[in-house]
């Protein structure tokens, strides 16, 4: 004989990582110029890092950052951003920038 127990329903709610994106104006970044870089709105919380030719102006953990390009021409720097929305899940993205000095 094969007895059966009474059935337990489970409903499991999956939700998706946050969509990691960083916008800002890219073209013609010369050395110690200051750019903004925005992430997506809406996060419960946000993280920064950068390396290499450039520094972060500020806080590390706000919707947008000020970054100041190297003095050095030819040489990259890469923004790094990780969001958590508040489903506590969370995604990274970068960008590498290039430093250029185009005006002759």
């Amino acid at each position: 004989a094969h007895c059966q127990g009474p059935r337990t329903q489970i409903t499991v709610v999956v939700n998706p990582k946050p969509s990691c994106s960083i916008s800002g104006d890219l073209s013609n970044i010369c050395p110690l110029s200051q750019r903004t870089f925005t992430a997506p709105g809406g996060m419960s919380s946000y993280a920064w890092s950068i390396t290499g030719n450039g520094s972060i102006n500020g806080s590390l953990t706000s919707p947008s950052v000020d970054v100041t390009a190297g003095a050095n021409c030819d040489e990259s720097f890469t923004l790094q951003l990780t969001i958590t929305n508040s489903f506590t899940c969370s995604s990274t993205c970068s960008i590498q920038v290039e430093v250029d000095d185009d005006t002759y």
